[in-house]
């Protein structure tokens, strides 16, 4: 079977929005249920304490908070946009990444990527 995936995504801002939210809420929906099926029951707690070691970095992979948002394109500059709900964590990491952006020069990066194509 021939998997093909993605590495970016562009849509426009709505459709952005309703993919991540419910791709976020799902996440955190299964989490939750896992989490609360691994402490149901006295038993299932050495299974929990094998299989979370596991699950964290997973979960760490799919929190937004490890990302602190998106990048806004149309721009002239670097624009991240984050929840509204965001913590320190996903505020300081959206932080670093509008600083690796701005770095690499991302913004002249898609500019001439977009007139060379043109």
């Amino acid at each position: 079977m021939l998997l093909k995936t993605a590495d970016v995504v562009v849509t426009d801002g709505f459709t952005g929005n309703v993919v991540l939210k419910t791709l976020e809420g799902a996440v955190r929906v299964l989490m939750t249920a896992i989490l609360e099926a691994f402490g149901s029951e006295e038993q299932y707690k050495p299974h929990a304490d094998a299989l979370l070691p596991a699950l964290l970095p997973l979960y760490e992979t799919m929190s937004p908070d490890t990302y602190g948002g998106a990048m806004l394109l149309g721009v002239d500059g670097v624009c991240i946009i984050t929840h509204g709900s965001s913590n320190a964590k996903a505020m300081l990491n959206g932080i670093k990444v509008a600083h690796e952006m701005v770095e690499v020069d991302i913004v002249g990066e898609l500019r001439a990527a977009i007139s060379a194509g043109a």
